[in-house]
């Protein structure tokens, strides 16, 4: 099978003890590089000069992310981001959410010879929820035809795709600084991520929530024990910092 495409995939907020996890994938034509300007033995060519600085969003400064993500419109790359919030991820799982979030991006993305990148901590389960299915669709505004979606048959032992061809699936471990369509996958999940939680640090400044990006710091946890309510906080994630009553989520 001659590969045409590639996406990739990143997530990021998976270990965060507040707000959505984010994911996000972007879909490149086989004339991009294939690896970030750090991986390669060759210059980016003229056409894409100006993504030769794109790395993990890790590694990046905030403007040169922001400028990844502009430079994504720039050059028309198709992408979706997703997020799913944090009562979704105490009453389904983080993992589950992740699983079917990749799910989401791959239907939302596929064609024909395609490769699939994906960074190696993401999994792929082999379960299926028609409710979180439509709570995801829900809250990032996506209209996706169950009937169609069911089609789409991935799991570890078996992936197969609408199209009836095996998907070849690449995971590696920090292969979102490897591949240029993770890495820019990772900067934009990673922007829209950080825009929320500065939002919501403007409503509750008592978290420091544009300073910790809802992660575990050692601050950040000081302040959950003294104000361990808020609709944002996962739950589910708390129990080792402060014993509490799982908040309804309804």
């Amino acid at each position: 099978m001659q590969i045409v495409n590639v996406i990739g995939i990143d997530e990021v907020g998976r270990g965060a003890l507040c707000g959505p996890v984010y994911m996000a994938g972007t879909k490149l034509s086989s004339d991009y590089p294939l690896f970030t300007q750090k991986q390669s033995t060759e210059q980016f060519t003229k056409k894409y000069k100006n993504l030769d600085f794109v790395r993990d969003s890790k590694l990046l400064q905030p403007k040169l992310r922001e400028k990844a993500c502009q430079l994504i419109s720039t050059h028309q790359i198709p992408n979706l981001t997703l997020q799913a919030n944090n009562f979704l991820i105490d009453k389904y799982g983080i993992g589950v959410c992740l699983s079917l979030m990749m799910k989401i991006i791959i239907f939302w993305l596929l064609d024909k010879n395609i490769q699939i990148f994906v960074d190696g901590k993401i999994k792929i389960r082999n379960q299926f929820n028609p409710d979180l299915l439509k709570e995801i669709c829900k809250e990032n505004n996506l209209n996706i035809p169950l009937k169609e979606f069911n089609k789409l048959i991935i799991s570890e032992k078996s992936e197969k795709s609408l199209f009836e061809d095996s998907i070849n699936i690449v995971r590696e471990n920090k292969a979102d600084d490897k591949y240029l369509s993770i890495a820019l996958a990772s900067n934009i999940a990673k922007v829209q991520r950080d825009r929320l939680m500065q939002r919501l640090d403007k409503e509750f400044p008592e978290y420091n929530w544009s300073t910790n990006k809802g992660y575990g710091t050692q601050m950040h946890r000081k302040k959950i024990k003294k104000n361990p309510y808020n609709k944002y906080l996962r739950q589910t994630f708390l129990s080792k910092i402060i014993k509490l009553k799982l908040i309804n989520s309804n």
